[in-house]
């Protein structure tokens, strides 16, 4: 009589692992001419002129000179002096700090923003709490923020969400739409003309106190219209008014077509 043949034993499944990302640590001091793939490190200085064609990934950046970065930048702080620019997205979770100018291709994300020169963005901004700045901002996108201050020119292609918005411009400026609590806008230095106007399609808001605005229709508790502004419609009650402002038909009696409350 022929045995049974046992079973075979059923091959061990292998025991999944932990896989253990490594910390960011050392330092990279890039002086001169630098080239690098990518750059990964607590910390990452620059004096000179530094060319990265991958990403960054570092906690405290100083940059002194030119640096560019064809991947996406995430940091903790950075610090730049003269000329940053980065192709892809670039997110600085607490103070992004820039003297001179700085482009990001892609979105830009930030605990704060502090300059003093040139932002440009080519998509949407989001910082946790201030923008504060002087000289121009160019945002592809729209801007959200918790407090929007600065002086000098914007061009802001999207909606501008901010709860305090205080500007002083001093050339010709532009975004399609202000949504705030607070918003003053007004001209700055001795050339105060049509050339120092600021464009914008919508603005809401609790209180406007404008100069040199032009927008087509605004809505506010509160409305001071100052100097050289063209309100096209609006709702709200005007409680100052320039002799120079131009008002159009409050809504409360004409309501304007296409917009709603």
């Amino acid at each position: 009589m022929a045995s049974a043949s046992l079973p075979t034993p059923a091959a061990p499944r292998p025991v999944p692992t932990s896989v253990t990302v490594p910390e960011r640590a050392g330092t990279i001091d890039d002086r001169g001419v630098a080239r690098r793939a990518d750059v990964r490190a607590a910390r990452w200085t620059v004096d000179g002129t530094a060319k990265v064609t991958g990403v960054v990934e570092v906690d405290t950046i100083e940059l002194d000179g030119s640096t560019s970065v064809g991947g996406r930048l995430t940091a903790v702080e950075l610090k730049s002096a003269g000329m940053l620019d980065v192709q892809a997205d670039a997110s600085v979770r607490q103070r992004l700090a820039i003297e001179g100018t700085a482009r990001i291709g892609g979105t830009l994300h930030a605990g704060d923003i502090d300059f003093h020169g040139t932002l440009r963005v080519g998509g949407t901004v989001d910082v946790d709490r201030s923008v504060l700045w002087r000289g121009a901002v160019e945002i592809g996108g729209s801007l959200k923020a918790s407090r929007f201050a600065g002086e000098g020119r914007i061009d802001v292609a999207g909606t501008i969400a901010v709860k305090d918005i205080d500007l002083a411009l001093e050339s010709p400026s532009k975004a399609g739409a202000i949504v705030a609590e607070s918003v003053r806008i007004r001209r700055k230095g001795r050339l105060r003309g049509p050339a120092q106007s600021f464009d914008v399609e919508r603005i809401d808001a609790d209180l406007v106190e404008l100069e040199g605005v032009h927008v087509e229709y605004l809505r506010a508790c509160r409305i001071v219209a100052g100097e050289g502004c063209r309100i096209a419609r609006f709702d709200g009650t005007v409680v100052r008014k320039h002799a120079s402002a131009r008002l159009g038909p409050s809504s409360v009696s004409a309501r304007p077509q296409g917009l709603f409350r």
